[in-house]
């Protein structure tokens, strides 16, 4: 079975040697046969030259063609790298995707930490051993201490 390319070249090359040897009408050729079926030597050198021509026809397409297969297969191996480049990109975060996680997750982190509300134990009971008499200064300093905490924002309740 013959392709598009090859057919035509035969085509056009016999058209080609049959217009140059006056081979048209097409019975031209079965006259000038010999008695035992052959044709005379110039005929046969006609032939030889069509068909070489042919010949060298189909081997500039069959290359051409093996060209352009080189080139798209090239294109193919290349966009194949280039989808492989961009999944793997897409898959795994940068640098600016990395960092903005990591904030995002800080951030959440804080919003954690400042809704906690921060338990302070009685220090006059801690340090006096319930004797409150000496220990007014350091109870005196605690809630210094919460009144510092609650305008940071941070919530403090009792134990």
């Amino acid at each position: 079975m013959t392709t598009d390319i090859t057919e035509l070249a035969q085509r056009e090359k016999f058209e080609a040697w049959a217009e140059e040897v006056g081979a048209k009408p097409w019975g031209y050729l079965k006259k000038q046969r010999n008695p035992s079926g052959g044709y005379s030597v110039q005929i046969y050198t006609y032939m030889w030259a069509a068909w070489k021509a042919a010949g060298a026809e189909l081997v500039e397409a069959l290359e051409k063609a093996q060209q352009r297969i080189g080139k798209l297969e090239k294109k193919l191996t290349d966009h194949k790298r280039m989808n492989q480049e961009m999944a793997k990109a897409m898959l795994t975060p940068n640098d600016s995707d990395a960092a903005g996680m990591e904030i995002a997750a800080l951030r959440q982190r804080i919003a954690e930490l400042e809704s906690r509300t921060v338990k302070l134990p009685d220090l006059r009971q801690i340090v006096s051993g319930d004797r409150y008499a000496w220990s007014d200064g350091v109870y005196n300093y605690s809630q210094d201490v919460k009144v510092v905490l609650a305008d940071a924002g941070i919530k403090v309740g009792a134990e």
